[in-house]
């Protein structure tokens, strides 16, 4: 898809919050629902496979992003507990 290429461009010049907010605004909106739709239609295993690992990769790449991203640290650091356990 001319979306993950675009991804591929952002991840290629390291542009990590750019690419973060691409994954939260517009990939991430369609691909887990579309890979779920080609996985349920698909008439061989390779393509179910390739589906399920679209998807998955798309998801492991945001975690990584989160961590790598001004942007992501601040998105993760609100959902995180307070410093020293929750409820402290």
């Amino acid at each position: 898809s001319v979306e993950l290429a675009f991804l591929a461009t952002l991840l290629g010049r390291r542009a990590w919050p750019t690419a973060l907010h691409f994954l939260d605004k517009h990939l991430m909106m369609w691909i887990p629902a579309f890979g779920d739709a080609v996985a349920a239609r698909a008439s061989t295993a390779f393509y179910r496979a390739l589906a399920r690992l679209t998807v998955a990769y798309c998801e492991s790449l945001r975690g990584v992003l989160v961590g790598v991203s001004p942007a992501g640290r601040d998105r993760a650091r609100d959902l995180l507990p307070l410093e020293g356990g929750v409820g402290m």
